[in-house]
């Protein structure tokens, strides 16, 4: 390419009409800051050539590389899409540019002009300004990507010294919740990047924990 990634995201931000922030801040959230993920390599054998910076369609599967797979086939032909939404989406993604712009593009009209404009709503489909069926509709499956994305974006914003302009919260309120927030679980990152097994619990008594599946039955 002769254009940077930079230049690429406030293309996609000015085609889309979604915040440069919030595409920068989903690529480093789905493919990982380095941009060395195999979805956007080009390289994947039977998707040469073929990028998927926001991981769309890459539902998991048990094939080995089944989730990069399935995005890169979304990628080739949007999963056997109807001409006119290849054609809306610039599928297929066969270059990084069409890949960013192309994504930016999906995410706005499937998602953001919806009503599911924060990366909460993106995950727990609790809006019903879209007029469709709620709680199915979801972008992710990682029930912590609402968080980590928002540090990204929050970082996008410091470091660009915005955050002292006017922002709107959409923040859903829910009946029945506690006085207090609730706390994350205390899990230290160190060990979690050592050992993604671990599991913490705060317990009081004796804990038995089972080594394998078991019937009861």
């Amino acid at each position: 390419m002769n254009k940077k990634y930079s230049d690429l995201i406030l293309i996609a931000a000015k085609t889309s009409d979604v915040s440069a922030f919030h595409l920068a801040s989903r690529i480093k959230q789905e493919v990982g800051p380095f941009l060395s993920h195999s979805s956007i390599s080009g390289t994947v054998e039977g998707y040469k050539g073929l990028y998927n910076f926001y991981n769309i369609g890459a539902t998991s599967s048990s094939e080995p590389m089944g989730a990069i797979k399935n995005g890169l086939r979304y990628a080739k032909d949007g999963k056997g899409a109807s001409t006119a939404t290849k054609n809306k989406y610039l599928i297929p993604w066969n270059t990084k540019e069409r890949a960013i712009t192309g994504g930016a593009i999906f995410i706005g009209s499937s998602y953001i002009n919806l009503g599911q404009n924060t990366v909460y709503l993106q995950k727990f489909h609790v809006s019903d300004k879209s007029g469709t069926e709620l709680f199915w509709h979801q972008y992710m499956t990682n029930v912590l990507a609402p968080y980590s994305e928002s540090r990204l974006i929050y970082d996008g914003y410091s470091k660009s010294g915005i955050l002292n302009s006017s922002i709107s919260f959409i923040i859903p309120i829910y009946n029945n919740m506690p006085e207090l927030p609730c706390t994350s679980p205390n899990i230290l990152s160190k060990d979690f990047i050592q050992n993604s097994d671990k599991v913490y619990a705060k317990v009081s008594g004796g804990l038995n924990v089972r080594t394998g599946p078991r019937n009861f039955l």
